[in-house]
């Protein structure tokens, strides 16, 4: 993980290298008249990636629990409070912080109940020791990078993995 603090007072701009599916890229996020930052990617050769404006992801919740399901081959989350999806519905979640890393990412959660969530995973992932948290990356680089996200959360870019 690479991160990069942002403080948005003043209004200054800030300039980066990010490293994205292991390449580095030049990284500015500038305010705009409308009244927003945008953030601008570019290659090592100059060519703009994108320019997106700049949208805060939420803060991740904590996990409470986390257990596997060998016969039915799924990983039930319980969340420490109620997360208020909808039943039954599919939601898109990344766990972070959980040991063992195998409950790491990106996942398609199944809402079970208004504490757990739950997902396929073929193997045991061995003993869970700490669930992590859960919530849901606003990609600001979305659609451009096969492995590596880039984040703005709570006044930090952040880049995964």
């Amino acid at each position: 993980m690479q991160r990069f603090p942002f403080n948005t007072l003043p209004k200054g701009p800030l300039s980066f290298v990010v490293t994205m599916d292991g390449a580095p890229y030049s990284a500015s996020v500038t305010w705009n008249i409308q009244g927003r930052w945008y953030l601008t990617l570019t290659d090592r050769f100059g060519n703009r990636v994108t320019t997106v404006a700049v949208v805060e992801s939420p803060p991740f919740s904590t996990l409470a629990g986390a257990s596997w399901d060998g016969v039915a081959q799924r990983l039930t989350l319980t969340t420490a409070l109620p997360h208020g999806f909808r039943l039954g519905s599919m939601v898109v979640q990344t766990v972070r912080g959980a040991t063992p890393d195998a409950l790491n990412g990106q996942w398609a959660m199944r809402v079970d109940s208004p504490t757990t969530l739950s997902f396929p995973m073929v193997s045991d992932p061995g003993a869970i020791s700490a669930p992590g948290s859960y919530g849901r990356d606003v990609d600001l680089t979305a659609g451009y990078f096969m492995s590596s996200v880039l984040v703005y959360r709570a006044e930090t870019f952040f880049a995964y993995p």
